[in-house]
């Protein structure tokens, strides 16, 4: 994403500092960065973003954080718990999620709009037809060979209204808090050195990726 960001660049302030004489160093400072920091912004807070989700993930193959504690009450079925910390996962996350969409419209509100092609071509829709038609046959096969039944499907288990009263009735007690707020902050700080790391690592690389740059 870095690098097509660079290679979508407007190429007239790169051609005015190379008319200068400026080395590739300058021009990268000069006519380069100023055009990308706004979308390198973005997309930073995008994979940030992305990275929360992920690093929930990670908790259930003992990588810490707040699933590593959701599969812990699984096995002790404290259902109540369990249940209090899913719904602080749920909220972070859709936090984390309105805080990064603010911010990127807030970078990109005053990037000049690309020019894009929206047309359809007749192609276009044709092939789309297809590929519906195609993946509606795979899973009308996949439905028959599995031999699902929605009657034995819907049928609930003897335990399931159970399970159900304990997801709702979820216990926010002084001790259950404290745990689950220590480990939604590790979520949320793996989540950030994953994205300096992965900012750190790609951003050097991107610019030798790119093909207006290097050739």
């Amino acid at each position: 994403l870095y690098s097509e960001e660079i290679e979508h660049i407007d190429p007239g302030p790169v051609e005015a500092i190379t008319a200068t004489g400026a080395n590739l160093f300058q021009v990268m400072r000069y006519a380069v960065v100023p055009q990308i920091i706004p979308s390198f912004l973005a997309y930073t807070l995008l994979r940030w973003d992305i990275n929360m989700r992920s690093a929930t993930i990670v908790g259930f193959v003992a990588g810490g954080g707040i699933c590593y504690f959701v599969v812990e009450t699984i096995r002790m079925a404290a259902y109540s718990d369990y249940a209090a910390a899913l719904w602080a996962v749920a909220v972070v996350i859709i936090a984390v999620d309105a805080i990064s969409g603010y911010w990127r419209q807030r970078i990109l509100s005053d990037e000049p709009p690309k020019d894009e092609d929206t047309r359809r071509s007749g192609w276009y829709r044709l092939w789309a037809a297809v590929y519906v038609i195609l993946g509606l046959d795979v899973f009308a096969y996949c439905w028959h060979i599995a031999k699902i039944d929605l009657r034995q499907l819907f049928e609930p288990a003897p335990t399931f209204i159970r399970l159900i009263r304990d997801f709702v009735e979820f216990d926010f007690s002084s001790t259950v808090l404290n745990v689950v707020i220590r480990e939604l902050l590790i979520t949320v700080f793996q989540a950030l050195l994953a994205t300096t790391f992965g900012a750190v690592v790609a951003i050097p690389f991107s610019f030798l990726a790119a093909k207006n740059l290097t050739g």
